[in-house]
């Protein structure tokens, strides 16, 4: 099942229900909207889709890595090695690309950095071994 992501935004004074994903994003440009309705979200979920919202007022955004635009990805990869200190030079997978992995990863927090530092706490003991001399 695909998960696909949306946010509740503020816009004009209502809460309005946004595309956070690619695929939510390409969903709502198929309906013609930058924001889903809740027949419309009723209708994605008909569809197969498993949809997350990120209520207003919750600090944290989450995104599957998969699902992150190729400059998303660019700028993960970047922000990972800039906060992290170790060589993965000899891992068998980039730890700096987790949706080259396998599988889902969600990342979460309000900015790119934020999922990068979050990323990198909640897989702290993975990195171990892996430091620069």
């Amino acid at each position: 099942m695909t998960k696909i992501y949306l946010k509740e935004s503020l816009i004009c004074g209502s809460i309005k229900v946004c595309p956070v994903c690619d695929k939510s994003k390409e969903i709502a440009a198929l309906a013609g909207t930058k924001c889903l309705s809740p027949s419309a979200i009723q209708r994605i979920l008909k569809q197969g889709y498993e949809v997350e919202i990120n209520r207003l007022g919750d600090k944290m955004n989450k995104i599957n890595s998969n699902d992150l635009s190729e400059t998303e990805k660019d700028e993960f990869t970047k922000l990972f090695y800039e906060e992290v200190s170790f060589d993965d030079s000899m891992c068998s997978c980039l730890w700096g690309q987790p949706w080259t992995h396998g599988g889902e990863t969600v990342l979460m927090g309000e900015t790119m950095l934020d999922m990068v530092k979050n990323y990198i706490k909640e897989n702290e003991e993975e990195f171990k071994g892996y430091e620069k001399e």
